[in-house]
């Protein structure tokens, strides 16, 4: 039995795969990028818990309480309206809101991840870290 093993080792996040040269340097704005990147997933959890909590995550606290009142209100409206057909509408607002809610927060992480790699001159590789791949023949 032939056991052939192609192994990618391609590190997404680290300076190695940066268009400048590994060193301090970039090490360093390797670094500085890290702690100051924004997960996308986190934007979508925390907006998933609460309307807005996601622009909360990425430095956005207004249009986080604009989006938080917004579905608050109209949860509200929802729920005092006699009438079930404009409560359905509220509902549906309701529903439009935390979706944009969450859209916004995902986008938004993604353009601040966008800014900093421009601003520390940082490029990544878009293959998974760490690849490895085994064939048996």
């Amino acid at each position: 039995m032939r056991w052939i093993i192609l192994a990618v080792a391609v590190v997404v996040a680290s300076p190695a795969v940066c268009s400048a040269q590994t060193d301090d340097d970039a090490i360093r704005r390797f670094m500085l990028y890290e702690r100051e990147r924004r997960s996308p997933g986190a934007a979508v959890f925390w907006s998933l818990m609460i309307a807005g909590g996601g622009q909360y995550y990425n430095g956005q606290p207004g249009k986080g309480t604009g989006l938080l009142m917004g579905t608050a209100a109209a949860a509200v409206l929802a729920v005092k309206e006699d009438d079930r057909a404009d409560a359905g509408k509220f509902w549906l607002l309701v529903i439009a809101l935390r979706i944009a809610s969450i859209g916004d927060a995902y986008s938004t992480a993604e353009e601040i991840n966008a800014r900093l790699r421009q601003k520390y001159g940082l490029e990544f590789s878009a293959l998974p870290a760490g690849v490895a791949l085994a064939y048996r023949f």
